[in-house]
């Protein structure tokens, strides 16, 4: 790929095997795998499966590496429509006031005006639908705070298809 050239997400699109995804997290994290791909080759072809404890001699004298240390909220919230049917929340970040900013399923449980139940007397009302698909919510009869605290699951990856547990922290 030339410098000029911009990436698209079309670039990242490939075929992975399910059984080759990992379900659960090394139980030694500094243990997980590194694809090393070698970008001197035009197109890149070699590749080399190492440790993670070998990225420092992977790094070239001068470079930086930022290594990400944030904790994940626990911003999966499971609910109920009016019919009983099951309703998720995700909550992305805070919005303006008392509001966040959301995602969920399905969209139309989460039209504006529309409640989800966590709990007898705890919702997550919907008041507006953004541009991009997300959703303004806010809380009903529990802070996002309290809501979080008491109902809130760690969000897991789509393609991660089990129950977080204390692992994953």
């Amino acid at each position: 790929m030339t410098a000029d050239r911009r990436w698209t997400l079309a670039d990242f699109d490939y075929h992975l095997p399910p059984e080759l995804i990992a379900q659960e997290p090394v139980a030694e994290r500094g243990r997980s795998r590194l694809l090393v791909v070698r970008r001197d080759l035009d197109p890149p072809a070699a590749f080399a499966d190492r440790d993670f404890p070998h990225i420092v001699s992977l790094l070239p004298s001068g470079d930086l590496l930022v290594l990400n240390s944030t904790r994940v909220r626990h911003a999966r919230l499971l609910g109920r429509r009016p019919s009983g049917a099951e309703a998720e929340v995700l909550l992305l970040h805070p919005g303006t006031g008392e509001t966040w900013v959301a995602m969920g399923r399905p969209g139309s449980a989460l039209r504006p005006g529309k409640r989800i139940e966590l709990a007898p007397g705890a919702w997550v009302e919907t008041l507006e639908v953004l541009a991009e698909g997300y959703r303004v919510v806010r809380f009903v009869g529990v802070t996002a705070e309290e809501a979080i605290a008491r109902f809130g699951l760690l969000p897991l990856p789509p393609y991660i298809e089990r129950a977080p547990t204390a692992a994953d922290e």
